[in-house]
């Protein structure tokens, strides 16, 4: 029995061990697809988040362009409504007075020319005079040949200089009997020397806003030719 039994017990052990060695092998096979199953959903995960993100990005830029668009038309609408209050401020002038011109000067309008005496017999109407600003030029050519036509006489200027120009009543070789005249040239030294100093006491406005700071500080300034005139 020693010779038969201890042939089987090699036996015995060789097939343990081979079966130790196939489940090792098993195992091992089996890691192996667990591991790749992983990997695998790690790149359709991270695939999937790319894609999201992308529409996501996509969503917010068509947002944007949407509020562009809107920003746009209500600016538009805006431009246009200003016009038409425009113009219907220039067809209700009658008449300009110096302190509309003063009140007014930063929204581009003009005074008319101081005239000389009229040598019309003393029976003719004196003329209309129509204030009209130069940016809303090609918006009102119509009302400007309609009031031609009617014999009113049309005066156009925008800015502050042009209004302290037209308040002059500047004409050539005529002699300095007015404080107006002098009104133009007062008013720019006054502005490029409130300019700076105005800069460092409102940072950040704009330009336009600096000017119509200097403007209100020159009707009340001593330095204005024009303050104490007779309203």
């Amino acid at each position: 029995m020693g010779k038969f039994g201890g042939g089987n017990e090699k036996a015995i052990a060789a097939r343990e061990r081979k079966k130790e060695q196939h489940a090792v092998k098993v195992a091992e096979e089996h890691k192996r697809k667990e591991d790749a199953l992983w990997r695998d959903d790690d790149k359709n995960r991270a695939a999937k988040d790319a894609r999201a993100r992308a529409k996501e990005e996509a969503h917010d830029a068509k947002l944007e362009k949407d509020k562009e668009k809107r920003e746009l038309l209500k600016a538009e609408e805006e431009a246009m409504k200003n016009v038409g209050k425009s113009k219907k401020q220039l067809a209700g002038s009658k008449k300009v007075t110096r302190r509309d011109i003063q009140s007014h000067a930063l929204m581009g309008l003009a005074a008319p020319p101081t005239k000389k005496k009229s040598h019309k017999p003393s029976g003719a109407a004196a003329p209309k005079v129509v204030v009209t600003d130069e940016p809303l030029q090609e918006n009102i050519n119509h009302l400007l040949r309609a009031q031609a036509a009617r014999g009113v006489e049309v005066v156009s200027g925008s800015g502050i200089d042009s209004a302290l120009g037209a308040l002059g009543g500047e004409a050539a070789g005529g002699e300095d009997r007015h404080p107006e005249k002098r009104a133009k040239a007062l008013y720019a030294a006054f502005e490029e020397r409130r300019m700076a100093e105005i800069k460092d006491e409102y940072p950040g406005l704009k330009r336009s806003q600096y000017k119509e700071k200097i403007f209100k500080e020159w009707q009340k300034s001593p330095e204005n030719p024009l303050r104490d005139l007779k309203k």
